[in-house]
């Protein structure tokens, strides 16, 4: 069975709902649309509802039309020496030995 690289693992629909920086902004914009809705309706119940309903639709739309279009970030390390030192600022060498990290 062929696997999908690890990065490309965080895209997935569980992995990517649960990272951090994703959950809280699912948070932030359902508070919002929910005091929005509340604002607008001055209803209790109704404005959870049509929050709900919102919000579900809302997160389906990405699921199905952004989320496939997203793409794992590329993290290039390069050592002193090497690549385009003109586009990449310098790194040390003894900076990427296991022995110069601190604990």
């Amino acid at each position: 069975m062929d696997r999908a690289p690890a990065e490309y693992l965080r895209l997935d629909v569980g992995m990517y709902d649960l990272q951090a920086p994703v959950f809280f902004s699912y948070v932030l914009f359902a508070m919002a649309l929910g005091a929005a809705a509340g604002a607008a309706l001055r209803r209790t119940v109704p404005a959870m509802a049509v929050t709900l309903g919102i919000f579900i639709a809302v997160r389906v739309a990405f699921a199905e039309l952004a989320r496939p279009h997203l793409l794992p970030t590329i993290t290039r390390v390069v050592v002193s020496g090497t690549g385009n030192n003109s586009v990449v600022p310098r790194v040390p060498a003894t900076l990427m030995r296991p022995s110069s990290i601190r604990s």
